[in-house]
């Protein structure tokens, strides 16, 4: 073997695997709205039109979200911001989370939130006319199975 092989190699034993992750959260709470240039950012009442910038958790701890992720987009869907979230994400570098799975709690049990579209069977995190057909997108909330 070549040296650059043999650091090659032995730089891949430290690198953390995908499922070992520790940059990835789950957290709970409700979508607020942050005071832009606010710091410490304080939460502010989100009108419907203003975009969701963050969650806050009943702890105090507030996530915000990474301004190009485009799932974040679910969440100027008035039907999910009234809703408490459980989120899945990873937290880049800057503290901002990256979404990964969206779910809504309603009567305590969890649900998984999205879109659908039966006649093109495309299944989406955003709300609006279907990329394929043009009709809106169906709003889905289905009882996720228990953890195992």
């Amino acid at each position: 073997m070549t040296d650059l092989t043999t650091i090659t190699l032995g730089l891949l034993l430290f690198l953390p695997s995908v499922e070992a992750r520790s940059d990835t959260v789950q957290v709970q709470g409700r979508l607020i709205c942050v005071e832009a240039g606010a710091e410490p950012p304080e939460p502010v009442d989100c009108p419907s039109e203003a975009p969701v910038r963050a969650l806050l958790e009943e702890t105090g701890r507030l996530y915000r979200f990474l301004p190009d992720d485009p799932k974040v987009t679910m969440f100027d869907d008035p039907r999910v911001r009234r809703r408490e979230l459980r989120i899945t994400g990873r937290l880049n570098p800057s503290d901002r989370l990256e979404i990964i799975r969206v779910k809504s709690i309603v009567d305590g049990r969890l649900h998984h939130v999205y879109y659908r579209c039966e006649v093109c069977h495309i299944t989406a995190y955003a709300y609006g006319p279907c990329w394929c057909c043009q009709d809106e997108f169906e709003f889905r909330e289905t009882l996720a199975p228990p953890p195992q």
